[in-house]
């Protein structure tokens, strides 16, 4: 086969943008991205590996000349930007996206930690939201129980293209955004001190129950969701697992309820 036909081959394969790239090709490329040894041609031969399915030892690098290579980067500008959300209400004719409002405090409370995590963990965020479904007796839609593997299953979304995976983030950032909204007295920071506090103003014991308060605080949030299970639950942790799978949004009516009602 000759040079021509071989380099028009590889950029037929290459991607024209990142809906085309898997989630985990685009961790691949942010890793090279952030390598501090990697720079020029060579960080550019690793990027193209990853968008081919290759490596940089494959021979057909050295069958391409300098202005072949150049084409293929220069084709690879995209890479400079971010990819653009888009979400996916259906994945692999399997899953389906599960409304946001319809969550279970389970769910909620998984896909909060995952997102403190970072984006390295996207894919475990999508395999909560995306379910199997299927029709009931009465024909209603039911959605499959938030009780397996997590690990196992968010392997499915690694292969999900990055631009689903950020539709998904986005989606969920905005959906959390109203709803902190519906709810802000439960969220409103109450710790925050006057405009005109001065710390080199207090007295030395005034200072330790600052210190004091301040070591409550972090425990308090630190604890938070436990402590709201316990609250909820009577301090009967034999219910836990009963109240994980009730609706967030009723969670919270509840937790708004009892913080008006002082009960």
């Amino acid at each position: 086969m000759d040079t021509l036909s071989q380099f028009q081959k590889i950029l037929n394969r290459l991607p024209n943008n990142w809906s085309q790239i898997s989630y985990n090709s685009y961790l691949e490329l942010q890793e090279l991205q952030a390598d501090e040894s990697l720079e020029g041609m060579e960080l550019a031969i690793e990027q193209l590996s990853v968008l081919l399915d290759t490596d940089s030892t494959d021979p057909l690098w050295d069958d391409l000349s300098a202005e072949d290579l150049f084409t293929l980067i220069n084709r690879c500008g995209w890479l400079s930007g971010e990819p653009k959300p888009q979400l996916l209400l259906d994945y692999q004719e399997v899953y389906r996206f599960k409304p946001l409002n319809q969550l279970t405090l389970g769910e909620f409370i998984d896909v909060e930690h995952w997102i403190k995590e970072g984006y390295d963990f996207a894919h475990k965020i999508a395999a909560i939201l995306y379910k199997k479904t299927r029709r009931g007796d009465w024909d209603h839609l039911e959605w499959e129980p938030y009780n397996y593997d997590l690990d196992e299953r968010s392997l499915d979304f690694n292969k999900m293209s990055v631009a689903h995976i950020w539709g998904i983030w986005k989606e969920y950032e905005s959906w959390k955004s109203d709803f902190i909204k519906n709810y802000d007295p439960l969220f409103a920071d109450t710790s925050q001190e006057p405009d005109d506090f001065k710390e080199d103003q207090l007295t030395g014991r005034e200072k330790i129950d600052k210190m004091k308060e301040e070591m409550e605080q972090r425990a308090r949030e630190q604890w938070s969701w436990e402590n709201v299970l316990w609250g909820l639950s009577g301090g009967d942790i034999s219910r836990f697992n009963d109240i994980f799978g009730v609706s967030v949004i009723l969670v919270f009516n509840v937790l708004s309820m009892r913080k008006v009602l002082e009960v």
